[in-house]
């Protein structure tokens, strides 16, 4: 695991640590956080709001429903296995959009060494 040891002091402007601050609050992290992801290069997304969780749960709950009802009827399974994988992609596909960093195709945000 790696260890941080290295402190960096760095001067901004007011609004720069304002931005910074306010950029790393709607991602739901600390500017350190925040900085290193963009160091990275990822591109951090805001928190989604509570409403996207709610929604969320009900599709949890819609696969689980679905999950419950394979096991009592054993000639539907199939199809309702394949409803299930589809639910579950689905579940897999919108946390990725609204949650997951993007990868930056710039050189200038990952830990390559510009100076090579």
């Amino acid at each position: 695991m790696n260890t941080r040891n290295c402190s960096l002091k760095v001067s901004l402007t007011e609004n720069e640590a304002e931005k910074l601050q306010a950029n790393a609050t709607l991602c739901g992290l600390t500017r350190s956080e925040y900085l290193r992801m963009l160091m990275r290069g990822k591109t951090p997304k805001p928190k989604p709001p509570p409403e996207f969780w709610e929604l969320m749960n009900g599709l949890y709950y819609l696969h689980d429903q679905l999950k419950a009802i394979s096991l009592n009827c054993p000639e539907i399974e199939s199809d309702t296995l394949n409803r299930q994988h589809d639910i579950q992609k689905l579940i897999l596909a919108l946390q990725a959009k609204f949650t997951q960093p993007e990868r930056s195709d710039s050189d200038y945000g990952n830990d390559k060494n510009l100076g090579d």
